[in-house]
C-alpha cells in the first residue's frame, strides 16, 4: 500500500511540473549578452490584408502596425502577457505562447500561419542587479516597434521594408534595478518574418561606433525623380553618440556657396528639390553636435546633370555584349555562390561564368570559366583599396567584370560613386 502512494504521490507531483508555465525572464549584467532565444509570443494579426501584393509599402496602410491589439489586456505599453492568456481584438482571438528557438533569429515566418501580410508581438522581462544603462540591440523584417517598461521607446519603419538582419537598431536604454518589461511587436509584408535581440554593454558599444567612426558617418547623395536624398549614417546607430540630436545637411556649390540646408536625425533621409539646385559638382556636409565625442564631419560629392561619357571599352562589341579574347560575343550564364571545387562541373553543364573573388580568379581560369568579381566603394575610404585591387587584378585573364551593386536603383545607389568605380576599371 505504502508503495501504490508514493507512486501516487510522484504521479502529481511530475504533472505539476510538467503544467508548470513559462516567465521567461534574461538577466543582465552589464556584459554583451547572448541573442534572446526564449519568448512569450502572440499573432498573427492583420497588418494590411487588402494591400497590393506586388506594389507593397510599409506605410500608413499598414493600419496594423498602427493598431494596439492588445487592449484586451491593458495595451501594448502596459501589457504584461503570461502563457495561456488570451487577446481579443476584433473578433479575432489569440492565445500567448512559450517559444524557444534553435537559433538566434525567431523565424516568426515559420512559427504563425499566416505569415503574410501580418503583425505579431514577442514578450520577455529582464532582470538587473542595480540601475544601469544598456544598448537594446534589434533586428526584425519588416518594421518594429518596442515598448520598455510601459511606454513606446523604438519604431522603425522603412518604407521597403528590410531583411532580417542581427544589430540592426541600437537603442539605448536604462534599466532599473530588477525586473524590467519588454514588448516587440514586428509587423510583415511578404517572405521573410522574424525578430533577433540582444543588450550589449553600453559603454563598450560605443567605443567600438567611436572606432570605427568612418563606417558609422558616411553620408549618401541620391538622385530620384525631382528630389536629391541626402542621408548620414545609418538608421539608430551613430545616432547613440548624441540621443535625440539632429544633423546638419549643407550642400554647397562647386564655388562654395551655400545652396541649401536641413536637418534630420542621424540615419533618416532629408530631401531637397533638385529644381532648386544648381548644375554640376555639388559638395553635401553633415554635422552632428554630440555631448562627448565633439562635432562629427562628413563629406560627399555629387553631380548634377550629364557626367563626360567614356569611349566604349575595349571588351564590349557594338551591340554592348562582351567578348572574349577572339573578339567573339560572349554571352554569361553563371551563378551566385558557387565553392572553387564546382567550377569543373558548372563548366560541364554549359556555365561560362561565376561571381568569385580575386583569391580563386585562378582556379575559375583553370575550370575554363570566367568570373564577376565583388568590389565595393560606397564609403570614401573604401575607394582606394577598390582602386588597388582594381589595378592588380584588372588584366587576369578570368576576369569577366567587377560587380559593384546589387540593384542599384531598389538600393539607392550613388550613380557618382558608379561612375568614380568606372574611372578606376577603364
Amino acid at each position: 500500500m505504502r508503495k501504490a502512494i508514493l507512486v501516487f504521490i510522484l504521479v502529481i507531483s511530475a504533472l505539476a511540473v510538467s503544467c508548470a508555465k513559462h516567465d521567461v525572464v534574461y538577466s543582465f549584467d552589464g556584459r554583451d549578452a547572448g541573442y534572446f532565444k526564449d519568448w512569450l509570443l502572440c499573432g498573427p494579426f492583420p497588418n494590411c490584408p487588402e494591400c497590393d501584393r506586388m506594389d507593397y509599402m510599409h506605410d500608413e496602410k499598414c493600419a496594423g502596425f498602427f493598431t494596439d491589439y492588445l487592449q484586451s489586456i491593458g495595451g501594448e505599453a502596459a501589457a504584461q502577457p503570461v502563457e495561456g492568456m488570451i487577446v481579443t481584438a476584433d473578433s479575432i482571438e489569440r492565445t500567448w505562447f512559450f517559444y524557444r528557438s534553435d537559433t538566434d533569429k525567431i523565424p516568426f515566418d515559420s512559427i504563425f500561419e499566416p505569415n503574410d501580410m501580418v503583425v505579431a508581438y514577442a514578450f520577455c522581462r529582464v532582470n538587473s542587479p542595480i540601475e544601469q544603462k544598456a544598448i537594446l540591440s534589434v533586428g526584425s523584417n519588416d518594421g518594429v516597434k518596442v515598448f520598455f517598461n510601459g511606454r513606446e521607446i523604438h519604431e522603425s519603419h522603412p518604407p521597403y521594408g528590410r531583411w532580417l538582419q542581427k544589430d540592426n537598431d541600437y537603442v539605448p536604454i536604462t534599466l532599473q534595478k530588477g525586473m524590467n518589461s519588454l514588448l516587440f511587436k514586428v509587423d510583415e509584408g511578404l517572405g521573410d518574418f522574424g525578430l533577433v535581440v540582444r543588450l550589449l554593454n553600453y559603454d563598450s558599444t560605443l567605443a567600438a561606433i567611436r572606432e570605427n567612426l568612418d563606417d558609422y558617418k558616411t553620408l549618401s547623395l541620391v538622385s530620384e525623380e525631382d528630389r536629391l536624398l541626402a542621408q548620414f549614417g545609418q538608421p539608430f546607430r551613430i545616432g547613440v553618440l548624441a540621443p535625440g540630436e539632429e544633423a546638419l545637411i549643407e550642400i554647397f556649390d562647386h564655388r562654395s556657396h551655400k545652396v541649401a540646408e536641413a536637418s534630420t536625425l542621424p540615419g533618416f533621409p532629408v530631401q531637397f528639390n533638385l529644381s532648386d539646385l544648381p548644375k554640376g559638382f555639388l559638395l553635401a556636409r553633415a554635422t552632428l553636435n554630440t555631448p562627448d565625442d565633439g562635432v562629427i564631419v562628413a563629406e560627399k560629392r555629387h553631380f548634377i546633370g550629364k557626367l563626360k561619357r567614356h569611349p566604349r571599352a575595349k571588351m564590349l562589341n557594338r551591340d554592348l555584349l562582351p567578348v572574349d579574347e577572339n573578339g567573339q560575343a560572349f554571352f554569361p550564364i553563371g551563378t551566385y555562390g558557387a565553392p572553387p571545387e564546382e567550377y569543373e562541373r558548372l563548366k560541364a553543364a554549359g556555365y561560362n561564368f561565376v561571381v568569385a573573388s580575386t583569391g580563386d580568379l585562378d582556379k575559375v581560369q583553370q575550370a575554363g570559366l570566367k568570373a564577376a568579381v565583388p568590389v565595393h566603394g560606397a564609403k570614401p575610404h573604401w575607394f582606394s583599396a577598390v582602386r588597388d585591387t582594381i589595378t592588380k587584378y584588372k588584366n587576369h585573364p578570368a576576369v569577366l567584370c567587377w560587380m559593384l551593386y546589387d540593384e542599384p536603383g531598389y538600393n539607392r545607389a550613388d550613380l557618382l560613386d558608379i561612375y568614380k568605380i568606372y574611372n578606376i576599371a577603364y
